[in-house]
C-alpha cells in the first residue's frame, strides 16, 4: 500500500487548539460572554420591500401570528467586523454577517416583527439563536464588498446565492427614527425541541412549542442614511425557498451604523401542538 501523510498547515489563529469536549469549566462557563448579541459600529442594510402575492406570507407564520398586509416586508443585511469588542480575527470569528428576511406581524394586537429566514456566518450564532431561542438561522456563506459609498453583498448557501443586493449610501444624514422604530418592534420566534421518538409513533415535541419574543435595542447611532440606485433579489433554491418572498417593488432602502443589543422577554405562549406540526421542519433542509 502506497501511501502520503500530507503536511499540516499551521494554525492560521491566534487561539490554542484544543479539544472541544471535556474543557475546564471556567473555560466552559466564559464561553457564555461569546454568546452575548452586542453589536459595536454595526452596518446595517435595510430594504421595505412589497411583493405580488400577500396571502403567502401567512403560510410562513405559525398561528397565531397574522399578516399585517399594509406593511411592507424587510430584508436586512448585517455587518460587523469587530464582534464583542473583538478585532478581526481577535474576535469571535473572522466578523459577523447576517441576512434577515421577514414579515411584520400582529399578535393579540401587537405589531411585531417575524424572520422568516436567517441566514448566518457561524455554527455558534446559529446555535445561539436557533437552538436557545427558536429563531430561524442557519448557517451561511457571504461576500461583501464596500468602495466608498457602494456596497454589495450576497447570501449564499449549500452553493446557491439566495439574496443579492447593493446599493449607493446617500451622504445626507437622516433623523434615525424613520428606522430605529421598526427595528425596536418585538420579534417574534418560535421555539420547538423534537420529541426523542419522532418518527417512531411518539410525540413530535419534548415540550410544548413556544412563541418567544426579543426585543432589539438601538443604544447608539453613528450614521443614518437613505440608500440610491439599489438592487434586490431572491434567487431559487428549494433548500431555503425565500424566493416564494421575491420583491415587486422597493419602497426604501436605508443604510444604519450603530450600537445594537438584544434582551430576552421571559414571559412566552405556549403554542397548540397539533397546529404547529406544518411549522415543525421550517428551519431544517427539506432533503
Amino acid at each position: 500500500m502506497k501511501y502520503e501523510i500530507l503536511k499540516t498547515n499551521p494554525n492560521p489563529t491566534k487561539y490554542e487548539i484544543k479539544p472541544l469536549y471535556g474543557l475546564d469549566p471556567d473555560e466552559s462557563k466564559a464561553m457564555a460572554k461569546r454568546l452575548r448579541w452586542e453589536l459595536f459600529n454595526a452596518e446595517y442594510y435595510a430594504y421595505l420591500f412589497k411583493i405580488k402575492d400577500i396571502d403567502i406570507i401567512q403560510k410562513f407564520l405559525p398561528p397565531p401570528l397574522k399578516t399585517m398586509t399594509a406593511m411592507p416586508l424587510l430584508n436586512l443585511f448585517v455587518q460587523q467586523l469587530n464582534l464583542n469588542d473583538g478585532k478581526g480575527n481577535d474576535g469571535l470569528n473572522m466578523g459577523y454577517y447576517e441576512n434577515i428576511t421577514g414579515a411584520f406581524a400582529d399578535f393579540n394586537g401587537t405589531v411585531g416583527f417575524y424572520p422568516i429566514a436567517i441566514f448566518i456566518e457561524s455554527d455558534i450564532g446559529a446555535m445561539a439563536g436557533r437552538e436557545m431561542i427558536g429563531t430561524q438561522k442557519k448557517v451561511g456563506q457571504f461576500e461583501y464588498k464596500k468602495d466608498g459609498n457602494k456596497f454589495s453583498c450576497k447570501t449564499i448557501r449549500r452553493g446557491i446565492t439566495l439574496v443579492e443586493a447593493e446599493g449607493e449610501i446617500e451622504p445626507k444624514e437622516l433623523d434615525s427614527r424613520i428606522l430605529t422604530e421598526l427595528l425596536e418592534k418585538p420579534t417574534y420566534h418560535l421555539h420547538q425541541v423534537m420529541g426523542p421518538l419522532l418518527g417512531h409513533d411518539g410525540p413530535y415535541y419534548a415540550y410544548k412549542p413556544r412563541l418567544m419574543k426579543l426585543w432589539a435595542k438601538v443604544n447608539k447611532t453613528h450614521s443614518f442614511r437613505s440608500m440610491d440606485n439599489v438592487k434586490l433579489g431572491f434567487h431559487e433554491s428549494p433548500f431555503d425557498p425565500i424566493c416564494l418572498l421575491k420583491p415587486s417593488e422597493i419602497i426604501g432602502a436605508f443604510y444604519l451604523k450603530a450600537d445594537t443589543s438584544i434582551s430576552l422577554d421571559l414571559e412566552f405562549k405556549e403554542l397548540d401542538e397539533e397546529k404547529m406540526i406544518p411549522f415543525l421542519f421550517a428551519k431544517y433542509d427539506p432533503f
